[in-house]
């Protein structure tokens, strides 16, 4: 499982993190 935070998924996953709301919630496994 992979948590990220959303500064973290801007900075190393913009592929999901254009495909998110922008919101401050974590993202929990892929």
């Amino acid at each position: 499982m992979l948590v990220l935070l959303p500064s973290t998924t801007e900075e190393y996953m913009p592929e999901i993190n254009a495909h998110l709301p922008e919101q401050p919630v974590k993202i929990q496994s892929f």
